[in-house]
């Protein structure tokens, strides 16, 4: 005769075990997480210190080529203006706003050069020149091609 028995299952002690983190455990976490993101951006100030006059360049670049654009559709000589004393761009760009504590210089050259501006012509040249943007320690150079008006930020060694 055939004996039936309940089947029998091993327990172990993981199974009585809830599955999630202790209180404690998600504290410590948050604790860790708040901290590292308090000291990261004094960090990344530190290591990227020319991130904000890097940006400056790049958009006074965007800004300039659009000039130069626009001297090419509409056939009229278009001007960047520089006030020498104050060392600051005279903007023509609604949009367009300097640093504080930034100083922009113009060292003209090429065959048209005129003191204290920078002209892009309708047939795609420029007056030329070189553009040193200051603030602080952080120097960046954007050269003009007299010949082509190619603009571009100088790479740093």
């Amino acid at each position: 005769m055939l004996r039936m028995e309940p089947v029998r299952t091993k327990t172990s002690l993981a199974s009585n075990k809830e599955d999630g983190y202790t209180l404690l455990e998600v504290l410590i976490v948050v604790a860790i997480a708040t901290v590292s993101l308090w000291v990261m951006p004094s960090f990344y100030l530190n290591v990227f210190p020319n991130y904000e006059t890097r940006q400056f360049a790049k958009s006074f670049v965007s800004k300039a080529r659009s000039l130069r654009q626009k001297s090419i559709a509409t056939g009229q000589v278009e001007r960047l203006l520089f006030n020498e004393e104050e060392q600051t761009l005279i903007t023509i760009f609604a949009d367009f706003n300097q640093l504080d504590g930034t100083n922009i210089t113009l060292e003209p050259y090429g065959p048209s050069s005129i003191r204290n501006q920078l002209a892009f012509y309708p047939n795609g040249q420029s007056s030329g020149g070189l553009i040193t943007i200051e603030r602080g320690p952080i120097i960046e150079n954007i050269t003009v091609n007299w010949a082509n008006g190619a603009i571009k930020i100088e790479d740093k060694p």
